[in-house]
């Protein structure tokens, strides 16, 4: 008896929710309100570093429109979650903003791609076997352009010209050194050039001579680009490859900005290539530019770097500042000091006269232009 007791009440009890369950289920069930204007990526679970004034950090991130529309909790994050959200769960996992890299030549990947690359090497038996296996891979061509061959593997006078006439005579050929504020030409390239022992050294620059006075092959500073001005110009697709390589290359390193730093007598063909790049559209990475002050313009440059500045504005490659090159490089001897060289008499080359280049700073900085100096000896510096 007390066991029919008990499974009657079991049946009365699953009755009873049976009932309440139809009762539920007969009753409207609210749904979620949509989400107003929802994010198309949200990070979730993770560990993201916000790099604000606090240094705070927080769990989840969703961005729209590829801006961040929020940053906060987890909880916060779902109102930003809608039917086409792509939602990553980090599981933990490390986020920090992109970095920025304040100086880095991205134009001239050209030349390490396109170019003879000598950073591998370390002697001149070597330079000069990786030109002739060069010149193999590559017949036919105008001229022969690369550079990273080191300074200190020659004497002071630098590397010269019969040196590489013996790998290379029939076109022209310049190499830049590790720095990039020195050159290496072959008697072709200065045939071409029209330097000889009667060429005066230009301001800011030193051609470098042989006992009679005729160039011996090394040019530095501005008298590099004595040469570089007659030397066969890589192809605006080269330029392009190059620069896809490159920022392909920084983004896998978490890099979203690179300065750009102009380089010693500008890079013209560098600065196009940016520009057509960034018209295509597929440009990852902003460029803001440095744009080359010759120590010879006068103050009509800054209208002229303001002319280029507006039009650049608004895209990826952008001008922000002006570049002056006080001085050269220490292991070059063109880096200006307060005191001789230790193995000469000389202090290096001081590249603007301090007058004109106050005036020049002061003009650049009423036009609202930032100014970017190159100064590497203490002289320079002072």
């Amino acid at each position: 008896m007390k066991n029919n007791r008990g499974i009657q009440a079991l049946l009365v009890v699953a009755i009873l929710f049976l009932a309440s369950c139809r009762r539920d289920a007969s009753a409207p069930v609210p749904l979620p309100a949509p989400v107003q204007n929802p994010a198309s990526l949200v990070l979730t679970n993770g560990y993201i570093y916000t790099a604000d004034q606090d240094h705070s950090t927080a769990q989840a991130m969703a961005v729209r429109d590829d801006k961040i529309a929020y940053v906060g909790d987890d909880a916060g994050a779902q109102a930003y979650i809608g039917p086409l959200t792509k939602v990553i769960d980090l599981d933990g996992k490390f986020v920090m903003p992109g970095m920025i890299d304040t100086h880095a030549h991205a134009t001239t990947t050209v030349t390490a791609i396109f170019g003879l690359t000598l950073n591998d090497a370390a002697s001149l038996d070597q330079y000069q076997q990786a030109i002739q296996d060069y010149l193999i891979l590559h017949p036919g061509l105008d001229g022969l352009q690369g550079g990273g061959w080191s300074i200190p593997l020659f004497d002071a006078q630098g590397p010269t010209a019969a040196m590489l006439d013996q790998v290379v005579p029939d076109i022209p050929a310049l190499l830049i050194s590790q720095d990039g504020h020195n050159g290496w030409a072959n008697t072709r390239a200065l045939q071409l050039a029209g330097i000889t022992k009667d060429t005066p050294d230009p301001t800011g620059g030193i051609i470098e001579r042989g006992p009679d006075g005729r160039p011996s092959g090394t040019l530095r500073e501005s008298a590099v680009h004595l040469v570089s001005k007659v030397m066969p110009s890589f192809s605006s697709a080269e330029y392009m490859a190059s620069l896809a390589f490159f920022q392909h290359y920084a983004n896998s390193f978490g890099l979203t900005t690179v300065f750009i730093p102009a380089r010693p007598g500008g890079d013209p063909h560098g600065l196009q290539a940016l520009h057509d790049f960034d018209a295509t559209g597929l440009m990852t990475l902003r460029y803001p530019t440095a744009y080359y002050i010759d120590p010879q313009a006068g103050l009509g440059v800054v209208d002229e770097l303001q002319a280029r500045q507006k039009t650049e504005a608004g895209g990826m490659f952008t001008i922000t500042s002006a570049k002056i090159f006080l001085d050269g490089t220490v292991e070059a001897g063109t880096a200006y000091l307060e005191e001789p060289y230790l193995n000469t008499s000389e202090r290096g080359l001081l590249l603007w006269e301090a007058q004109k280049f106050n005036q020049m700073v002061a003009a650049l900085d009423g036009a609202g232009i930032q100014i970017h100096v190159h100064a590497i000896g203490d002289g320079a510096v002072r």
